[in-house]
């Protein structure tokens, strides 16, 4: 995906222990990202404080390392692009989605039938 449209969040699922906390926000703060924690002093989500979000692969990966593992930033642009970064085991990796579209008269289960089928290899909904 090109950075020539507007990219949103459209869901996270974000994790970073405190003990990390201090070098992430440092690595966020640098990129104008916010980050909001939890009594314990663990990131839950990070925003973008400026005028429109980027797709920063740079910052993802060098925010892999303290990330636990299913963590994830859902983004999406204006053209109706879907991606993931999915950080896990130290690592951060871009995933897109698989759309299907069943035949008409289809059973109307295929949707659970193919998310069973395939199980061991897709993110839970």
């Amino acid at each position: 995906m090109g950075n020539s449209y507007d990219i949103f969040l459209r869901d996270s699922s974000i994790f970073i222990g405190a003990q990390h906390a201090e070098t992430a926000t440092r690595i966020l703060a640098e990129a104008e990202y916010a980050t909001v924690a939890d009594e314990e002093g663990n990131i839950t989500s990070f925003y973008f404080d400026a005028s429109g979000m980027g797709d920063h692969e740079e910052l993802y990966q060098s925010l892999a390392p303290f990330m636990r593992g299913g963590s994830f930033l859902e983004l999406c642009n204006e053209m109706g692009d879907l991606w993931r970064w999915v950080f896990d085991d130290g690592k951060c990796i871009r995933t897109s989605p698989v759309v299907l579209w069943p035949k008409p008269g289809a059973p109307r289960d295929i949707p659970q039938q193919t998310q069973k089928a395939f199980a061991q290899h897709l993110m839970a909904i």
